[in-house]
């Protein structure tokens, strides 16, 4: 699997975020870094320090973690990433960062195309390619404005690392998920997901949800049935584009109706 390094060549951590985002205890981080102080794998040196912590260039820990095997988390880097887009106060679906992310991601389910190190214009005419109605993308990432490369880069990063477009959308608004006072939990989803693979057969299946709010129900709903149905499609309201581009990326079939 080939990591982009680029989204986070600027980012720092401290020992703390090290050890979250590499999913073991604080006390371990110091661990490593005592039996790794020399050599060819020595844990990599404090690049600065803030209010009273030391700081660590993030692809460095991310390169030292992916060369020792070290850690829980095998995404550590696309992790990282994560963690410091999802800070972001612009992050959020009200934002511009993540539907434009979310965008890039419809695109590369649509083209399979790299993104990294394309320029906007280029981005921008694949979107157009992909959605030139601008019905759920293009108007997204005209807004990301000047970050797009870097989010573009950062796409293909989710994408290696969750092993495709719609599970790389699913891990990103699972991190905001929690913040969604109306979002269902995973047992109720997994529920509604066992009863459409029950309800669902045969093949060109079609879904309609007048309600789709975040899109929770029918992403589990077409996870379920595109393990055994040829085709699904979803009928979304008029307007629903972040649905939309969440569907997208996973390469299902959206349309609109009433």
């Amino acid at each position: 699997m080939v990591l982009v390094s680029g989204p986070i060549s600027d980012l720092t951590l401290g020992m703390g975020e090290i050890a979250r985002i590499a999913d073991v205890r604080r006390p371990v981080v110091s661990t490593w870094r005592r039996r790794y102080a020399v050599g060819a794998l020595a844990f990599p040196a404090a690049c600065g320090r803030q209010d009273g912590r030391e700081l660590f260039a993030a692809d460095e820990v991310a390169t030292w973690i992916e060369e020792t095997g070290l850690g829980n988390n095998r995404s550590f880097r696309a992790d990282v990433a994560a963690h410091a887009l999802l800070g972001d106060p612009g992050a959020g679906e009200e934002g511009t960062t993540m539907p434009a992310l979310i965008g890039l991601l419809r695109i590369k389910a649509v083209t399979g195309a790299v993104l990294t190190g394309r320029a906007i214009d280029d981005l921008l005419d694949l979107a157009d390619d992909v959605d030139p109605e601008d019905e759920e993308i293009y108007s997204e990432l005209v807004a990301a404005g000047p970050t797009l490369p870097r989010l573009a880069a950062f796409a293909d990063l989710v994408a290696d690392a969750a092993y495709g477009t719609g599970p790389g959308v699913e891990r990103l608004i699972g991190r905001r998920r929690h913040q969604d006072a109306d979002a269902l939990a995973p047992a109720a989803l997994s529920l509604v997901a066992a009863l459409a693979r029950t309800l669902l057969m045969g093949e060109g299946v079609t879904v309609f949800d007048p309600h789709p709010r975040s899109g929770d129900v029918l992403c589990a709903v077409l996870d379920g049935a595109s393990e055994s149905l040829a085709e699904s499609t979803a009928i979304i309201p008029d307007g629903a584009r972040a649905v939309r581009r969440r569907l997208g990326a996973h390469g299902w079939h959206v349309t609109t109706g009433h």
